[in-house]
């Protein structure tokens, strides 16, 4: 055999690489978006919860209304949220679904600032 002649021997080797990484750019891309939309929701339910957790309390009022796509639960002190968001649903791997859930005790800032006030009282009575 002659191997002298290795013409072509490029265009084979990036017929076989070249696919490969196309596939690895767009699994970054896709993960991504992935994390980002991850990212967005989770914030969206932060604002919601803390939102919540003003109103509850009467300590804290919003000027613009904060529109919510979750429900937002109460078990005693705390306030949670639960959703399914649905990411990418036409892709390479199909529609993917992932639960979320974000919780937060209610903050009442009155309450806090009485307890505030208590301790310094009592700080003040040991140091006289």
């Amino acid at each position: 055999m002659d191997f002298k002649n290795k013409k072509g021997t490029a265009m084979v080797e990036a017929a076989l690489v070249f696919p490969i990484v196309i596939l690895s750019v767009c699994g970054v891309i896709y993960m991504l978006i992935f994390f980002y939309e991850t990212a967005e929701t989770r914030a969206a339910m932060h604002t919601v919860l803390k939102a919540e957790s003003g109103k509850t309390t009467h300590t804290v009022t919003y000027l613009t209304p904060i529109s919510t796509d979750f429900s937002v639960y109460r078990k005693n002190r705390k306030l949670y949220c639960e959703t399914e968001r649905k990411f990418s649903p036409a892709g390479i791997l199909g529609e993917q679904t992932k639960r979320m859930r974000a919780e937060k005790y209610i903050d009442d800032e009155a309450q806090r600032i009485r307890y505030l006030d208590f301790v310094e009282k009592k700080e003040k009575q040991k140091g006289e």
